[in-house]
């Protein structure tokens, strides 16, 4: 009789609840309506001189007239302080003509903070932190390039090299099985 009764209960609430839970099954939950994506504002006319400005500097960089070059660079950096590769082109000055690579660093990591997804950016930061046997920040700037792109096959073999060369040997091996992972033609190569 009491199992009788529970089982009667028990399809009661069945029948009260299943419509209630097959509607919250079938009718899709509201959704606020969806933004459009933002449209970044056009350039100024201040940021198109400076990528000018910017422009003119690289070909003059090219033809080794670095007095030139950094006259562009300050009038640029004057128009728009933030704008993409001007720190980097100040390094590049700064490791070419000078061969000041502790002041590179200093501009190719404002740089990076200002464009983080400028990949190039952090293999010349890396690269320089190696001619300075900064071998530990340059792995750590590969392991960040690395994890804005995974894939980057290129990045992680210089990862690899990097962790070598500071003696992190288990994160080298580590580095080079995913390599090895992700190309299994490599490992299939007759000898």
């Amino acid at each position: 009789m009491v199992a009788a009764r529970k089982l009667a209960l028990a399809l009661n609430i069945a029948v009260l609840v299943f419509p209630v839970i097959s509607r919250a099954q079938t009718t899709p939950p509201a959704t606020a309506p969806q933004a459009a994506p933002a449209v970044p504002p056009p350039p100024s006319a201040d940021e198109l001189r400076a990528a000018d400005l910017l422009r003119q500097a690289s070909a003059l960089e090219q033809q080794r007239s670095w007095d030139e070059a950094l006259k562009k660079l300050d009038e640029a950096k004057a128009l728009n302080p933030h704008q993409a590769y001007l720190w980097s082109s100040y390094a590049y000055i700064d490791l070419t003509r000078d061969d000041n690579a502790a002041q590179a660093i200093l501009n190719l990591t404002r740089e990076m903070t200002e464009h983080p997804d400028e990949q190039n950016i952090y293999v010349v930061l890396s690269r320089t932190q190696t001619k300075l046997h900064k071998l530990h920040d340059a792995a750590a700037t590969l392991q960040k390039l690395v994890a804005l792109d995974p894939t980057n096959q290129g990045a992680l073999g210089m990862l690899a090299n990097a962790l070598i060369e500071d003696k992190q040997y288990p994160a080298a091996e580590k580095t080079l099985r995913d390599i090895l992972a992700a190309n299994p033609e490599i490992t299939n190569r007759p000898a």
